[in-house]
């Protein structure tokens, strides 16, 4: 069984984005008409005994984050957390700060 760990930043930066980032989060930019993030978690539901998505950043989660995170679990059928950090963490803090949780396995 495996769990795939995506990290999706957060809204400080973003600037080459602008106007864009204002409103959407850029997790969920379109490329090919799917939000960024999608082809990665379709990526990852493609590699065999699957079993978890967990996601990682400092974006609020709020509607846009969670309405998408509900729609491609019920899409590919498997269990995909959002863990929020309370601050910007970087790459390194983010995944030490939920260490426990990445290696837990849920039943």
């Amino acid at each position: 069984m495996y769990k795939a760990v995506i990290l999706i930043g957060g809204p400080q930066k973003g600037t080459r984005f602008r106007p864009l980032s204002f409103d959407i989060p850029k997790p969920l930019f379109p490329v090919a008409g799917v939000p960024t993030i999608q082809h990665l978690i379709e990526a990852c539901c493609a590699v065999p005994h699957m079993r978890e998505i967990l996601l990682i950043g400092f974006y609020q989660a709020d509607d846009s984050i969670n309405k998408f995170v509900t729609a491609m679990m019920k899409e590919h059928n498997i269990s995909i957390r959002y863990l929020q950090e309370y601050t910007a963490l970087g790459t390194a803090g983010g995944i030490y700060h939920f260490r426990d949780q990445i290696q837990k396995w849920r039943s």
